[in-house]
Protein backbone atom coordinates (compact mmCIF):
# COMPACT_ATOMS: atom_id res chain seq x y z
CA UNK A 1 0.00 0.00 0.00
CA UNK A 2 1.79 3.49 -0.89
CA UNK A 3 1.68 5.73 2.23
CA UNK A 4 -0.91 8.26 2.88
CA UNK A 5 1.64 11.22 2.51
CA UNK A 6 2.70 9.80 -1.26
CA UNK A 7 -1.30 9.09 -2.73
CA UNK A 8 -2.45 11.70 -4.82
CA UNK A 9 -5.59 13.18 -3.73
CA UNK A 10 -8.83 12.80 -5.84
CA UNK A 11 -9.31 16.34 -6.75
CA UNK A 12 -6.05 16.64 -8.32
CA UNK A 13 -6.98 13.27 -11.10
CA UNK A 14 -8.36 15.70 -13.55
CA UNK A 15 -5.61 18.49 -13.86
CA UNK A 16 -3.23 15.37 -14.12
CA UNK A 17 -4.84 13.21 -17.23
CA UNK A 18 -5.42 16.83 -19.09
CA UNK A 19 -2.32 18.36 -18.84
CA UNK A 20 0.20 14.77 -17.47
CA UNK A 21 2.49 13.27 -20.58
CA UNK A 22 1.57 9.41 -20.93
CA UNK A 23 3.30 6.04 -21.62
CA UNK A 24 1.71 3.04 -22.74
CA UNK A 25 2.32 -0.69 -22.72
CA UNK A 26 0.39 -3.86 -23.17
CA UNK A 27 -1.14 -3.81 -19.78
CA UNK A 28 -0.26 -0.39 -18.41
CA UNK A 29 -0.81 3.19 -18.80
CA UNK A 30 0.95 5.97 -16.47
CA UNK A 31 0.49 9.68 -16.84
CA UNK A 32 2.81 11.92 -14.79
CA UNK A 33 3.11 15.48 -14.29
CA UNK A 34 5.34 17.79 -12.49
CA UNK A 35 4.44 18.86 -9.42
CA UNK A 36 5.92 22.25 -7.26
CA UNK A 37 7.03 20.01 -4.31
CA UNK A 38 10.22 17.86 -3.72
CA UNK A 39 8.06 14.63 -3.50
CA UNK A 40 6.53 12.16 -5.38
CA UNK A 41 3.22 11.33 -5.17
CA UNK A 42 1.25 7.78 -6.73
CA UNK A 43 -2.04 6.44 -7.68
CA UNK A 44 -3.34 3.01 -9.22
CA UNK A 45 -6.50 3.27 -11.43
CA UNK A 46 -8.23 -0.36 -12.10
CA UNK A 47 -11.51 0.07 -13.76
CA UNK A 48 -14.24 -2.92 -13.36
CA UNK A 49 -13.41 -3.93 -17.56
CA UNK A 50 -9.95 -5.01 -15.62
CA UNK A 51 -12.45 -7.44 -13.79
CA UNK A 52 -15.83 -7.19 -11.99
CA UNK A 53 -14.69 -9.26 -9.28
CA UNK A 54 -12.70 -6.51 -6.57
CA UNK A 55 -10.44 -9.00 -4.35
CA UNK A 56 -9.03 -9.45 -8.13
CA UNK A 57 -8.59 -5.82 -8.88
CA UNK A 58 -7.16 -5.28 -5.38
CA UNK A 59 -4.29 -8.15 -6.00
CA UNK A 60 -3.11 -6.26 -9.23
CA UNK A 61 -3.19 -3.18 -7.55
CA UNK A 62 -1.37 -4.41 -4.78
CA UNK A 63 1.29 -5.59 -7.08
CA UNK A 64 1.96 -2.65 -8.59
CA UNK A 65 1.84 -0.25 -5.90
CA UNK A 66 4.48 -2.77 -4.27
CA UNK A 67 6.60 -2.16 -6.85
CA UNK A 68 6.24 1.50 -6.55
CA UNK A 69 6.88 1.23 -3.27
CA UNK A 70 10.15 -1.12 -3.43
CA UNK A 71 11.42 1.67 -5.95
CA UNK A 72 10.20 4.84 -4.61
CA UNK A 73 13.60 6.15 -3.82
CA UNK A 74 14.89 5.54 -7.38
CA UNK A 75 12.32 7.41 -8.88
CA UNK A 76 12.33 11.01 -9.59
CA UNK A 77 11.28 13.43 -6.93
CA UNK A 78 8.58 16.15 -7.75
CA UNK A 79 6.40 14.27 -10.01
CA UNK A 80 2.27 13.19 -9.65
CA UNK A 81 2.35 9.60 -11.79
CA UNK A 82 -1.04 7.47 -11.70
CA UNK A 83 -0.80 4.22 -13.31
CA UNK A 84 -4.02 3.04 -14.94
CA UNK A 85 -4.21 -0.90 -15.38
CA UNK A 86 -5.60 -2.95 -19.05
CA UNK A 87 -7.16 -5.90 -18.96
CA UNK A 88 -5.58 -8.54 -19.39
CA UNK A 89 -2.81 -7.82 -16.50
CA UNK A 90 -4.37 -10.36 -14.33
CA UNK A 91 -3.20 -12.96 -16.67
CA UNK A 92 0.48 -11.92 -15.72
CA UNK A 93 2.51 -13.19 -13.10
CA UNK A 94 4.07 -10.57 -10.06
CA UNK A 95 7.10 -10.17 -12.55
CA UNK A 96 5.70 -9.70 -15.67
CA UNK A 97 4.02 -6.67 -13.66
CA UNK A 98 7.15 -5.51 -12.11
CA UNK A 99 8.93 -5.53 -15.06
CA UNK A 100 6.62 -3.57 -17.08
CA UNK A 101 6.01 -0.44 -14.36
CA UNK A 102 9.95 -0.35 -14.55
CA UNK A 103 10.19 -0.33 -18.30
CA UNK A 104 7.38 2.44 -18.22
CA UNK A 105 9.17 4.56 -15.84
CA UNK A 106 12.69 4.10 -17.82
CA UNK A 107 10.80 5.07 -20.81
CA UNK A 108 9.84 8.17 -19.46
CA UNK A 109 12.70 9.12 -18.01
CA UNK A 110 11.49 8.77 -13.97
CA UNK A 111 13.58 6.02 -12.98
CA UNK A 112 17.04 6.82 -11.56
Amino acid sequence: MIPKKNRISKDLFEKITKNGKGLSSPFLSVKYLKNDENKSFFATVVSKKVSKISPKRNLIKRRVNSVVNSNKNHIKQGFFLVFYIKPGALNQSFDQIKQETLDLLKKSGLLL
